[in-house]
């Protein structure tokens, strides 16, 4: 396996044994997309603007210039909030509120005095993973990417694809690559040119195409429609003029996607520093990038990136909270949006600790983050929550003690036959860890090999099994854990 200083892309795949269980110039169009609608979705102009990765042409990016103008940044005010058990605030109705939704610390997940329900005890029936063999190059061209954003991982019933940052002479642009249960490519590759190198891609299989969301520092976020290999539809549409936007997440709503994504130079820490507190904010994008009306506040607060899930009567969203004189620490907290987004219901504070993820599984919401449970000594813990169809917790959260420590990095989590798997940054390594539905450990949390450095990460089930993707330092290796 040879070695480079770029970052690069693998991943790798585990299996469940019985017993014990990876050049053209570039177009910038308002939000409306019809700027960038090819009649018959062939426009060879718009073709050109991407490259094939140097399969059957030369692999040179598009050509790229800076806008000379910013865009207006629309200031919304915050919006209003409900009371909810978390708040920190002992509503009526409430015996106690520590701003945590857990049990065991003497104010229970419905903020009754007391430590709650006993943990529950692993699913018999379901088995642990382990890695199935070493895990499988699936790129040395990149990413170059800071560590802490997820890197993008779908799943089209047959075949993989993800989007990364390379470092390129000029710019960094995205590369676009399919690849197989193998992690062989599928080539050929394509290319999307971009100048900044700011935190978030987003990658949405759509059913019959990709839609791939990215930011410009200056500019905000913009959006393209892709074909199912990955070829351009149109060219970049500017869904989102804020030149303080990063992390962007979204999910399919309807005929387009809901985009959620923070807003604020302050998102990325949890105090510390005297700038003002970001957002998180959502608004509908098109198919083919149209946009209409403001984007929406959810969250006044926001310390790192959201992420989105559609339900099926409404959104789910996983917040990130920054500090402030209301939320003292680093949290997460969960937003359930109506259709119209005319409405929502808060969760309260789950608990402290890094940032996680969201997903849609048999008509409820997963919710995974990460905490460090001050009454165990600050272990790192990874927990699990489940919401019902109208953003209502239907349970005490679970929290499974994670070794090698995963510090301030994400969760992700992926369902799939009968249970889940969660995936984090454990002090350098990717740690993974299996659990059934409740969320209940099953076995120990296991190392990926060759996992370290550790870089940006994501998981998916894929029909039979949960696939591993990460970069560490110097590739980006694939994994699998094959159900049984």
């Amino acid at each position: 396996m040879i070695r480079r200083r770029m970052a690069a892309v693998a991943i790798a795949f585990a299996a469940a044994v019985a017993v014990a269980g990876c050049g053209g110039d570039t177009i910038l169009a308002s939000g409306d997309g019809a700027a960038d609608r090819p009649a018959d979705g062939t426009d060879a102009d718009v073709a050109a603007e991407a490259t094939d990765g140097g399969t059957d042409g030369d692999g040179s990016s598009a050509d790229w210039s800076w806008p000379d103008v910013v865009p207006d940044h629309v200031e919304l005010p915050p919006p209003l909030e409900t009371p909810q058990c978390g708040d920190g605030t002992v509503d009526e109705g409430e015996e106690c509120d520590d701003r945590n939704r857990l049990n065991g610390d003497g104010c229970d997940w419905l903020c009754r005095l007391g430590d709650g329900e006993p943990p529950a005890e692993p699913d018999p029936g379901v088995p642990p993973y382990e890695a199935s063999g070493p895990p499988v190059p699936v790129s040395d061209e990149g990413p170059f990417d800071p560590g802490w954003e997820r890197l993008p991982l779908t799943w089209n019933g047959t075949e993989f694809a993800t989007v990364f940052h390379e470092n390129a002479d000029v710019g960094y642009p995205i590369r676009f690559r399919r690849f197989g249960v193998d992690g062989l490519a599928i080539l050929p590759d394509w290319t999307y040119p971009t100048m900044s190198l700011v935190p978030g891609l987003e990658l949405v299989w759509t059913g019959s195409g990709y839609g791939l969301f990215y930011v410009e520092m200056g500019w905000g976020v913009f959006y393209r429609r892709l074909d199912v290999d990955g070829k351009p539809l149109g060219g970049p549409v500017l869904v989102e003029p804020d030149p303080t936007s990063s992390g962007p997440a979204a999910d399919l709503a309807g005929d387009g996607f809901l985009l959620t994504w923070r807003s604020g130079m302050a998102g990325g820490t949890c105090g510390g520093w005297d700038l003002p507190p970001a957002s998180t904010r959502v608004r509908f994008v098109g198919i083919w990038g149209e946009t209409s009306g403001d984007p929406i506040v959810v969250d006044a607060f926001a310390g790192g990136s959201p992420d989105v899930a559609t339900g099926d009567a409404g959104f789910g969203v996983l917040a990130y909270v920054n500090s402030s004189p209301e939320l003292p620490s680093c949290s997460q907290r969960f937003l359930h949006l109506s259709p119209d987004l005319s409405t929502r219901l808060p969760s309260g504070i789950l608990s402290d600790g890094p940032g996680g993820d969201v997903k849609w599984v048999d008509g409820r919401y997963v919710v995974a983050w990460g905490h460090h449970d001050t009454h165990a000594g600050g272990a790192s813990e990874a927990c699990v929550a489940w919401f019902d169809d109208a953003g209502v917790m239907t349970g005490p959260p679970v929290c499974n003690l994670v070794t090698p420590s995963i510090g301030h990095d994400p969760v992700r989590v992926a369902a799939g036959d009968r249970g889940l798997a969660l995936v984090s940054n454990g002090s350098g390594e990717i740690v993974f860890l299996r659990t059934d539905l409740r969320g209940v450990a099953i076995g120990s949390p296991g190392v990926v090999p060759d996992g370290g450095p550790a870089g940006p990460y994501n998981t998916v089930w894929a029909d039979s099994g949960f696939a591993i993707l990460y970069g560490n330092g110097s590739e980006i290796h694939e994994g699998i854990l094959d159900a049984v």
